[in-house]
């Protein structure tokens, strides 16, 4: 390939903006190891300067969130006319929000938790008993738009409906409630057309919530799942259809929970997935011995064919 100027574009104003930043980092680093001229760019409504000013030839995507991972960086650098790693605009919006990520599930018949949109009004009204919701207790409740379990939050009976409102309303009017699977938790990278091997979340808590997923010098949160072949390439299926339905391109991971009956439900699909050392999917690439410069320079060429 054609040694480029890659720009890793990073950081940005979303509240996963420190995990994009060390994400970033990592990816910076590894692009610099195997020769590669690389600028960082912390990403701000100065972007375009930024990359017109350094000659960047193509963008590295490393952001999380809104702004970064919902289509909105992907159509400006469509504009611009400038390649970029990961999913384009439309299937960065659908899968960024959890409502058409369902409808699209739903669709292809694809199995996901039963679930409602609410209000304010809406929860109100749960929480007086009012209105029931179509599932029974426990229930989630998730802002819409948002990654890495931010705002996230279990509801067990009315008592706990406010609360769970509140939090997830910091990042938006509406709320996607979503009947609680209490069971295992698996995830499935996929790169490309080929889905990585199934990790279990090791969860000490009812969520693999933020706080989890990120925090240093803890054990594991992830192993390699000890599941039969059969429900690996269960699991491993379903990662590719959500990945192919949703229209993802390069990389993306697929968040799983399995019922008390070994049924699986499709919680949600990341299009930009974190990407420090420790992050899921290169923890799950080195089970396929794909160490973590080889797994940044498959993202990298599947950028580079489609151009």
């Amino acid at each position: 390939m054609e040694k480029k100027h890659i720009g890793v574009l990073m950081g940005g104003k979303s509240a996963e903006r420190d995990i994009s930043l060390k994400s970033g980092t990592a990816i910076a680093d590894s692009l610099i190891r195997q020769g590669w001229q690389v600028t960082c760019i912390d990403v701000s409504p100065n972007v375009g300067e930024d990359l017109r000013h350094n000659h960047i030839d193509l963008a590295f995507l490393a952001l999380h969130g809104p702004g970064g991972e919902d289509g909105s960086i992907q159509g400006f650098l469509e504009v611009i006319g400038l390649p970029y790693t990961g999913s384009g605009i439309a299937a960065s919006a659908v899968g960024m929000n959890k409502v058409l990520t369902k409808s699209v599930l739903k669709a292809e018949g694809l199995p996901t938790p039963p679930s409602v949109v609410l209000t304010a009004n809406d929860l109100s009204s749960v929480m007086k008993n009012k209105v029931s919701l179509p599932f029974s207790f426990p229930a989630v409740v998730k802002p819409v738009s948002q990654g890495s379990s931010i705002g996230v939050s279990v509801m067990h009976d009315t008592g706990d409906v406010q609360a769970a409102y509140e939090t997830a309303r910091e990042f938006g009017h509406h709320v996607l409630v979503e009947q609680f699977i209490a069971g295992e938790e698996f995830t499935v990278g996929v790169i490309g057309e080929t889905a990585l091997p199934v990790l279990e979340i090791l969860l000490e808590k009812t969520l693999f919530d933020f706080d989890t997923k990120y925090e240093v010098n803890t054990t594991p949160h992830a192993v390699r799942a000890t599941i039969s072949q059969a429900r690996t390439h269960e699991m491993q299926q379903l990662a590719l259809q959500v990945h192919q339905s949703i229209g993802c391109r390069g990389i993306s991971r697929v968040d799983i929970r399995v019922d008390d009956a070994a049924n699986p439900f499709v919680l949600e699909i990341n299009t930009i997935p974190g990407m420090t050392n420790e992050s899921l999917v290169p923890l799950a690439a080195r089970e396929l011995d794909i160490q973590y410069d080889s797994l940044v320079k498959k993202v990298l060429s599947v950028a580079m064919r489609e151009q």
